[in-house]
């Protein structure tokens, strides 16, 4: 890693589109600081950061210009506050936080087959006012609220989790919803106006008055 950082380092003005993989490496259990830390490096023209290396504590604070971060097994992050996509496969990682990412527009998080979990804590999406769209797989999360991101289009949530009753509430902007959580109680869209397509599986229940108004509504699937 140390030889492929340095050459790196020699060409990070014009670096726009960065993919790092490095193998992995066996500690017989023990779990040591695994730090790719490139903070140090003047990415100003980085846009694409693509990682798959073994890797629990990772620095971007100097990537001013990333608009979009690929991550991949286990890796912790800092410094993304200009992020707009973020995609995570094969991730593990406990009490996620990603309110702190402002411009985040597209998210998007697949947990293994091996069962590693991606843990959200409860406020991991508040404030993300520019999030379009929300893709998450297993991951696991208590009394999410979705409130805040107010430009969401499509939400699609499979597995894992609950949602507050007024999880979705003014969410004008949402025309795509697929849900399969363990549970919802009082579920209100009425807000929800340009909703066309709702899909909903679990143990979620509405409010008498959940779809009130939705004009716009062209597929409505609920088990």
């Amino acid at each position: 890693m140390k030889d492929a950082l340095s050459i790196i380092r020699m060409n990070t003005p014009n670096v726009k589109h960065l993919t790092l993989s490095f193998p992995y490496t066996h500690n017989g259990g023990v779990d040591q600081e695994r730090r790719l830390d490139l903070s140090a490096f003047l990415f100003e023209n980085l846009k694409i950061l693509e990682l798959c290396c073994e890797c629990n504590m990772l620095d971007l604070t100097s990537c001013h210009s990333l608009g979009s971060v690929s991550l991949r097994d286990g890796i912790t992050v800092h410094g993304l506050s200009k992020l707009e996509s973020l995609k995570m496969k094969d991730y593990v990682c406990k009490e996620l936080d990603l309110s702190y990412c402002p411009n985040l527009e597209t998210i998007k998080v697949t947990v293994n087959e091996l069962g590693d979990d991606i843990t959200l804590i409860p406020s991991a999406l508040n404030g993300l006012a520019k999030l379009k769209r929300l893709k998450m797989k297993d991951c696991v999360f208590e009394e999410m609220d979705l409130s805040s991101c107010l430009n969401l289009e499509s939400i699609i949530i499979r597995g894992g989790g609950t949602l507050k009753a007024n999880a979705l509430h003014g969410l004008a902007t949402l025309n795509n919803l697929v849900m399969e959580i363990r549970g919802c109680k009082g579920l209100d869209l009425s807000s929800c106006q340009n909703l066309e397509i709702i899909d909903l599986l679990g143990e979620i229940k509405l409010k008498p008055t959940a779809l009130h108004g939705l004009t716009t509504l062209t597929n409505l699937k609920m088990k």
